[in-house]
């Protein structure tokens, strides 16, 4: 054994044995402590760190079995299999091997590569280009797994354009997800990798029977209904607030306001202009015209021979008169059903009713006429008679409000929750201190006591009386002793013994 490890034995050895039982006690807790908590750090880091490395339902069983075979260790979470980081190389080339993965690079031969055909290639780009939407979709925090079906567009013969075809995409939610943000955004994010119109994607809960559709514009509202729902609720909830803010502004006082607020679903409206006439046959109109045409008379008389007459005969100018048709076609292309889109549904009926503290002074000053609040709230919610809103507005006693509740007081259980971990920490620091601090001390050893001061005896010490001198030297011993009694003793000790020999 080397020199510098034994003389470092040497001195934990005589450290040890200047320790008492609490020290000792003390110091093998710690030591333990530190042990356990080492060896729980190296057991941790030993631990495998699994990745998932398939996660479709349809193929969970048969990739569970290939990396079994190939002699991975798996572990199973839900319709996940995970490996292992260290062997993730290994379960690819496993999957790879079974022809689990859409990206498949297994090997084949030459004649089957040379022969496989351009539509075969396509199908495998359309797959790995719906894993990878899938994968897209999968990142989100509110969809727990996601599968889509659709089918690769074809081509028409003779013709560029694709059929259109849809998908339907199945999402399974996390725990407190919304059902319709997480659909919106998997419908929206497959209908554009996929490119396809979002009318033609459908979305449905693996866990449920919601569904989740896209509507055009000129249709009407878009989603299952609960979007049209949502905008009448914060349409009633508006207006509802608004009328509430104009009645305290004016009367200081609380007014309970509920409103009910119906709104028509079709956002399109379809206008029907017909013809004059019945049918849509093209309505045409003649109109006839003279024109009269005058020239020199050469002497031939008329066209057929006879002389011409009339009165300018005699001047020499001939005159004719020609009917002319005119036929006018009315275009029937301004006449049909025409669709016109509005932004928003149109409001088909209000329902207002104002409740009115009656122990309040301001309602006991109307002396019971509500007909001013009546007025402040049909102005606030847009009221109209003629649509068919309806208002009702009451004066009646409030229920008192109930008396504050106190808040509990947290018990031990969750104050040790709280305060637990920062007050042992502290207290682990003030624990360690405190040990090397006693440690360094009695490391030090014990050091030889200090000698005893000697009495200084000033020089006109013979000038004293003896009396004065023995009274002076008790004086010194006296406090000496109190100093330090145990130098005293082994004084005295030493003393004894000198004299025995």
């Amino acid at each position: 054994m080397p020199s510098i490890l034994s003389e470092i034995l040497g001195q934990l050895r005589a450290i040890w044995s200047r320790l008492d039982a609490g020290q000792r006690l003390t110091i093998g807790a710690v030591l333990t402590v530190a042990a356990v908590g080492l060896g729980a750090i190296v057991w941790y880091a030993q631990q495998p760190d699994w990745v998932v490395i398939s996660s479709r339902p349809e193929t969970f069983s048969q990739a569970a079995e290939a990396l079994e075979s190939a002699g991975i260790k798996t572990k199973q979470d839900g319709l996940k299999v995970m490996v292992s980081r260290q062997d993730y190389d290994r379960g690819l080339r496993a999957l790879d091997s079974a022809g689990l993965r859409a990206d498949s690079t297994s090997t084949k031969s030459v004649l089957d590569t040379l022969t496989s055909s351009a539509e075969t290639n396509r199908a495998r780009l359309w797959a790995a280009r719906v894993n990878a939407i899938e994968a897209k979709i999968a990142k989100s925090r509110a969809i727990s797994f996601v599968q889509i079906t659709a089918a690769q567009p074809t081509r028409r013969e003779f013709s560029g354009e694709r059929d259109t075809n849809g998908a339907t995409v199945m999402i399974r939610l996390a725990r407190g997800a919304d059902f319709n943000n997480a659909a919106r955004f998997a419908g929206s994010a497959a209908a554009s990798g996929l490119q396809l119109p979002l009318e033609k994607v459908v979305v449905y809960d693996t866990e449920g029977d919601r569904v989740y559709t896209f509507k055009s514009q000129a249709g009407g509202a878009s989603g299952d209904g609960s979007e049209f729902l949502r905008l009448q609720m914060m349409w009633e909830n508006t207006l509802a607030t608004k009328a509430r803010e104009v009645l305290y502004k004016v009367f200081q006082e609380d007014f309970e306001v509920t409103l009910t607020l119906a709104l028509k679903p079709t956002v399109t409206q379809s206008k029907s202009i017909n013809p004059p006439e019945s049918g849509l046959q093209p309505n045409v109109t003649e109109s006839t015209s003279k024109e009269d045409q005058s020239g020199p008379n050469n002497g031939s008389g008329s066209p057929g021979g006879a002389p011409a007459t009339g009165q300018g005969g005699s001047s020499g100018v001939a005159s004719s008169t020609t009917d002319k048709t005119e036929k006018k076609i009315t275009d029937v292309s301004l006449y049909g059903v025409k669709s016109v889109a509005q932004l928003a549904p149109f409001i088909e009926r209000i329902s207002v009713a104002v409740v009115a503290n009656s122990e309040s002074e301001v309602v006991k000053n109307m002396k019971g006429e509500l007909k001013a609040v009546e007025d402040l709230v049909k102005s606030a919610v847009g009221f109209d008679k003629a649509r068919g809103d309806e208002i009702t507005a009451k004066s009646l006693p409030f229920a008192p409000l109930p008396p504050p509740v106190e808040a509990p007081s947290p018990d031990m259980m969750a104050l040790a929750e709280k305060f637990g971990p920062p007050v042992g920490q502290v207290l682990a620091v003030l624990l360690v201190i405190l040990f090397l601090r006693s440690t360094m001390k009695r490391a030090q050893g014990k050091r030889p006591p200090p000698e005893p001061e000697r009495s200084v005896i000033d020089e006109n010490t013979e000038a004293l009386e003896p009396s004065e001198v023995a009274r002076r030297m008790r004086r010194e011993i006296e406090r000496a002793i109190h100093e330090d009694p145990k130098a005293i003793s082994r004084m005295l000790d030493n003393w004894l013994t000198e004299q025995k020999a």
